[in-house]
């Protein structure tokens, strides 16, 4: 297996050694093929350029033309695939806002449906919905103190039954909209 002098090297070192040395062809075959066996785009790439330089250095100016070509074409491409990253990332970005916007719109509309269960349980009450906190828990006292079942104990079994599910409806009627207020106070 051949020696390879610059195989411990990081890609930076042997390029700013290959510039030092730029018209030495005898190094510059070793930079060239050393950066031929790495795997990284750049590495390829700058010796596609050494590559070039070789040949001009042996009097082929058109294989450094040549070369030059192919390093042209390959930094247009580097650039639009820098572009197509630019464009997914907008697009991501785009989604993204999307997203919370359609959010935002869906607990507006989950909102707007509670607010509306809340008018029709204020109506069922007789109340306002803009009411203060004091009004509100006043009514339910005063309605508590009306269906209570125990009020009813001497009447009949049926009209007890019907007095007490009232009381059980207004009082969760009561706790829904309490509980919205102070989900809205929180």
């Amino acid at each position: 297996m051949a020696a390879r002098p610059f195989g411990q090297w990081l890609f930076g070192d042997i390029k700013a050694h290959a510039e030092a040395n730029w018209d030495d062809a005898r190094v510059l075959k070793q930079v060239r093929d050393e950066l031929r066996r790495r795997s990284k785009p750049w590495s390829q790439s700058y010796a596609v350029v050494v590559a070039a330089r070789l040949k001009e250095l042996a009097g082929g100016a058109e294989g450094a033309d040549a070369g030059l070509r192919v390093r042209a074409e390959q930094l247009e491409k580097a650039l639009r695939e820098a572009q197509k990253r630019a464009e997914t990332a907008e697009f991501l970005t785009t989604v993204a806002e999307a997203a919370a916007r359609a959010a935002e719109a869906r607990a507006k509309q989950a909102e707007s449906r509670a607010s509306a269960a809340d008018a029709s349980g204020y109506r069922e009450v007789g109340l306002h919905p803009g009411c203060a906190d004091f009004l509100l828990k006043a009514a339910r006292k005063a309605f508590r103190s009306e269906y209570h079942p125990d009020r009813f104990i001497s009447h009949f079994p049926a009209f007890r039954r019907d007095m007490e599910e009232r009381f059980k409806h207004f009082d969760a009627v009561f706790d829904r909209l309490l509980a919205a207020r102070a989900k809205r106070a929180a």
